[in-house]
């Protein structure tokens, strides 16, 4: 599988229609690879993870045409710049979700990132444009259930 070439072939359509380059792919050993693609204001992070056969994306207001780094756990924590896309999926459009897990043979890479496509063209379409509005909205939601969270497994 590469994950590299399956990005440029599943989102062509959002490559063009929101001029995102893809800027690097890294192939790690059995742990998950990254891809990243990018415009002006706006980064996608594609990430494979080998352990849980799933392929997961987190959506970035660019920080002086970088993505955001982090020094220590806390400080991503605390970030409101970088979200995974389901949290615009299931604010924006719900009825979307679908599964991030390979579990079959249909359950292709493929077949995720075709529906990650879509997913992000409806969900994201105006953040890819620079309209981060919706930002703070995902921040509070992700935050309280990050409390509940912390509440539940204390």
């Amino acid at each position: 599988m590469n994950l590299f070439n399956q990005c440029k072939i599943s989102f062509r359509f959002l490559i063009n229609k929101y001029k995102l380059e893809i800027i690097t792919g890294e192939e790690e050993k059995y742990a998950y690879s990254n891809v990243y693609l990018k415009n002006k204001v706006a980064g996608l992070k594609v990430t494979f993870e080998n352990r849980d056969h799933a392929v997961f994306i987190k959506l970035y207001k660019l920080m002086d045409d970088k993505f955001p780094v982090y020094k220590t756990l806390k400080e991503y924590d605390n970030s409101d710049n970088g979200f995974d896309i389901f949290d615009f999926i299931n604010l924006r459009h719900p009825e979307l979700k679908f599964s991030v897990f390979i579990k079959n043979k249909e359950d292709t890479i493929k077949k995720i990132l075709d529906n990650y496509a879509i997913a992000i063209d409806k969900c994201a379409g105006n953040i890819l444009n620079g309209d981060f509005s919706m930002f703070s909205k995902v921040k509070g939601i992700v935050d309280k259930r990050r409390q509940e969270y912390r509440r539940q497994y204390k």
